[in-house]
């Protein structure tokens, strides 16, 4: 009975072309929600039986997976001031670049010295810094 509006209502979206919607912020979202539970199914399993190996092999893949992850910062602001710091050049084709890795800096009002572990690339090109962020 119903099936004639539900016809003029496809072929008037066909007409009209795909609309922009949510899909894929709705899909990301929903697969960090399925990531978060896996990873509290895969602690309640560690937390009622220490033998299950399946589950810790869960857990130390989750771990690792962590680790890898890396977050890039473009247009970030200039690293600290520091002195030590390890310096690479890296030229291509497309530009060239100087990889930072590191330094420290001493405070002599504190009496400490701050060690960095930070890595920044700045495009000479560009004149911009960037930092990569790594937990591993």
């Amino acid at each position: 009975m119903g099936s004639g509006r539900d016809k003029k209502k496809k072929a008037q979206e066909k007409k009209a072309g795909p609309t922009a919607g949510k899909g894929a912020e709705k899909t990301e979202r929903k697969t960090k929600a399925n990531e978060v539970k896996k990873e509290r199914r895969t602690d309640k399993k560690l937390a009622g039986d220490e033998d299950d190996i399946d589950a810790l092999l869960e857990k130390f893949a989750l771990e690792e997976k962590q680790l890898k992850s890396v977050e890039v910062i473009n247009d970030c602001d200039p690293p600290s001031a520091r002195v030590n710091a390890s310096f690479v050049p890296y030229i291509t084709q497309r530009g060239s670049e100087i990889i930072m890795y590191g330094g420290e800096f001493s405070d002599h009002t504190r009496d400490k010295v701050y060690v960095y572990k930070d890595i920044y690339r700045f495009n000479t090109d560009k004149q911009r810094w960037t930092q990569i962020i790594s937990k591993g």
